[in-house]
């Protein structure tokens, strides 16, 4: 008799595994991911028969987690729904860079399947029907946005390229930022205490640079898309993240 599945098993399985993939890469050990996750080393071949199991379902599972923060209307015009996904992805990236880190990983390994890849390219209708919009004749705007005759996968390839690669500067300098600002604020603590004043501190000035870094690369990053599909409609997905990683 087959052993019950309980949900939230599964939950901190995926969990646990996307953390690893983010800091190991795909070989991150399945008895890693038990453990991470505070299970046998046996139970997570209940949920997940193999590796590949596991990985192309995190897949799809950070895709559909990714979905959720992405708020974008039909009534918007095309381009303006394309701006309001750029800024919840780069919003979801920063706010969640582990899950972030181990999509990007999954996207470029040839381990997540190519019927896994169809698969979680509906929970994104949007970049298909973008993609035809911007290849539409009668749309002039489309056509000087993108280029008449851009493939249908260069859309998604080039927004995924471009945005991943801020997501990943911008959580690098967080990680940073948040190193020296410890720092800083142990020595204004230290300070402070020596002065009988507050006993804490808190680093706002840089907080407030690394937003401001951060507003910058966002913005940057966007005008980089289209500026890309002008210039290099056609281009492959390999090639987007080659030139711009």
């Amino acid at each position: 008799m087959a052993r019950p599945r309980d949900p939230a098993k599964r939950e901190a399985l995926l969990t646990a595994a996307a953390e690893l993939v983010a800091q190991l890469g795909p070989t991150a050990s399945p008895a890693k991911i038990a453990r991470q996750a505070g299970v046998s080393a046996g139970t997570i071949f209940v949920y997940f028969p193999t590796k590949d199991d596991l990985l192309n379902t995190l897949y799809v599972h950070l895709k559909a987690n990714l979905r959720r923060h992405i708020h974008t209307s039909p009534e918007m015009p095309w381009p303006q729904r394309m701006r309001r996904a750029w800024d919840d992805y780069i919003d979801w990236g920063f706010t969640h860079p582990l899950q972030a880190r181990a999509l990007a990983v999954l996207s470029a390994s040839e381990r997540v399947t190519p019927q896994t890849r169809a698969e979680a390219q509906t929970i994104f209708p949007e970049f298909e029907k973008w993609g035809a919009e911007s290849r539409t004749p009668n749309s002039s705007e489309a056509v000087e946005a993108v280029g008449e005759g851009a493939p249908a996968g260069f859309l998604d390839a080039s927004f995924y390229a471009l945005a991943d690669m801020v997501i990943a500067h911008g959580t690098q300098q967080a990680e940073e930022a948040a190193k020296t600002g410890s720092g800083a604020a142990d020595n204004k603590t230290a300070s402070a205490g020596k002065a009988g004043t507050e006993k804490t501190a808190t680093p706002v000035a840089e907080d407030s640079e690394l937003a401001e870094r951060r507003e910058r690369w966002r913005q940057a990053g966007y005008a980089m898309f289209w500026e890309y599909m002008q210039r290099q409609p056609g281009e492959s997905y390999f090639s987007a993240r080659l030139d711009f990683k």
